[in-house]
């Protein structure tokens, strides 16, 4: 237990240490939130307006525009951080360094669940950070807050997420034993999961060949129950919907 917990710590450390690794695991984050700003938000608008009329002020509208930005954000993070700890991670195959790790007594599987363990808490942490700030953002901005229910719930799906990224990230590592081959696989499955996951623009506007690819991925899943409970309204007794606003 103690061979694991220092080379988790040793792990972590060599990925914060490395702060090109860390840019580049926010990097596809960044072109989200850009994009969000550049058009896909003034979407969002339209489509917020020509379905719900004058029953949400502008102030509404941006608290769910963000949220559903905020969405796609955390769930892309739980992909691209995970992928950054891995990136640092695979030089350990380019260096042989794995190899005399298996000369000393730690086992293989010991190893292993280190290396599981530092993805998932890299990509757990920093994305609670980045939900926690972004929720007090919002509501600062808007006036809006996010419910105190709503952040545990958020909190409870990151969990899942950075599991699911850990064991997939890990997966790759193995297979493919390059930090170089690891970097291009991130960019290029960022575009892509933006995409089919729903993440850009709603998974209800995409195409049937589409629509099928990204029911098989996890992503796709969890972004749908992340927007879901982000955008979850309450009801009042005269059936208009209504957000809880705080003054």
């Amino acid at each position: 237990m103690n061979h694991i917990r220092a080379l988790i710590k040793r792990n972590i450390l060599l990925f914060m240490r490395d702060r090109s690794a860390v840019f580049f695991s926010f990097l596809s984050t960044i072109i989200l939130v850009a994009l969000y700003f550049l058009f896909i938000a003034q979407m969002y608008r339209q489509g917020i307006g020509s379905g719900a009329g004058n029953m949400f002020s502008d102030s509404a509208k941006n608290f769910l525009i963000y949220l559903q930005m905020m969405a796609g954000v955390l769930i892309l993070n739980s992909m691209s951080l995970s992928m950054g700890v891995y990136s640092t991670i695979a030089k350990d195959f380019e260096s042989k360094r794995v190899d005399n790790f298996l000369l000393t007594p730690l086992h293989r599987t010991e190893l292993l669940v280190s290396y599981l363990v530092s993805g998932f808490l890299v990509s757990l942490t920093l994305n609670l950070l980045t939900w926690i700030i972004s929720a007090v953002l919002i509501g600062l901005l808007t006036g809006y807050f996010v419910a105190f229910s709503t952040i545990l719930m958020a909190i409870v799906i990151l969990l899942i997420a950075s599991a699911i990224s850990s064991a997939i990230m890990l997966l790759i590592t193995a297979l493919v034993h390059s930090s170089t081959a690891i970097g291009v696989i991130g960019s290029i499955a960022g575009t892509f999961l933006g995409f089919l996951c729903g993440i850009y623009i709603p998974y209800s506007n995409l195409g049937a060949t589409t629509e099928k690819i990204g029911s098989v991925l996890p992503y796709t899943h969890l972004t749908i129950w992340m927007k879901q409970t982000l955008l979850i309204l309450r009801k009042r007794k005269s059936t208009q919907w209504s957000i809880t606003r705080f003054t």
